[in-house]
């Protein structure tokens, strides 16, 4: 079997997975609050890596929940609406 032959085959049972709904790679860390991490960054003014550490969690893990929070569509307020 050649290289080529064998990256076929993972290529194809990589997207046989894929439409039968399975979820690849390695799974996320789901039980990072972003509002907890955002009072942390934004109200305490702590480093990521004091953040990560008093949550018990990586550096890349509580940037991911900031910037997942962050980038949310934000509620509109009455009367703040711009007109385009």
């Amino acid at each position: 079997m050649t290289g080529n032959d064998l990256s076929e085959r993972i290529r194809l049972g990589m997207a046989r997975a894929k439409r039968e709904g399975v979820t690849l790679g390695r799974p996320r860390r789901g039980d990072v609050d972003p509002v907890q991490v955002a009072g942390l960054r934004d109200g305490q003014r702590l480093s990521w890596p004091k953040i990560a550490a008093a949550l018990d969690a990586g550096q890349g893990t509580v940037r991911r929940a900031y910037r997942h929070l962050k980038n949310a569509p934000q509620p509109c307020q009455k009367g703040s609406a711009e007109v385009l």
